[in-house]
């Protein structure tokens, strides 16, 4: 049993782009429990926006709304194509540090993000099924 990311992509995920307010996402973020969210420009995928990152070392909750999404604050976290297959990418899928790993398509378009906990229990299940062995 193979699978893609394709065939993984969680929906739901939140997404934000360069100039949202730096609190708003802080507060998203924040009230859905998740610590990234892929950020998109022109709908391509160029980063996380990481709550870590945008608190900083503030020390006012939410952040000022002046403060904006940028280069700066984004976390680089490597995308993975749609169609690649996952026990083939595990190498790098090990250096991810984000608990996600945002899917991209034909010319590096954002098609969604596949949870680390996913592809977890995805293994599970090839080696229950006895089509993995250790």
């Amino acid at each position: 049993m193979t699978a893609s990311f394709a065939q993984l992509i969680e929906s739901g995920y939140p997404v934000f782009a360069f100039g949202d307010p730096a609190g708003d996402i802080a507060r998203t973020l924040a009230e859905r429990g998740i610590a990234v969210a892929p950020v998109l420009e022109s709908g391509r995928y160029v980063g996380m926006a990481a709550l870590s990152r945008i608190l900083g070392a503030r020390r006012t909750w939410p952040p000022p709304q002046k403060v904006r999404l940028d280069h700066d604050l984004l976390d680089r976290v490597p995308s993975f194509g749609r169609d690649e297959q996952i026990l083939d990418r595990m190498d790098a899928l090990a250096g991810v540090q984000c608990g996600i790993v945002p899917v991209v398509g034909e010319g590096g378009l954002y098609e969604g993000v596949v949870s680390k906990r996913t592809i977890i229990g995805f293994l599970a299940s090839i080696y229950h099924a006895g089509e993995g062995s250790v």
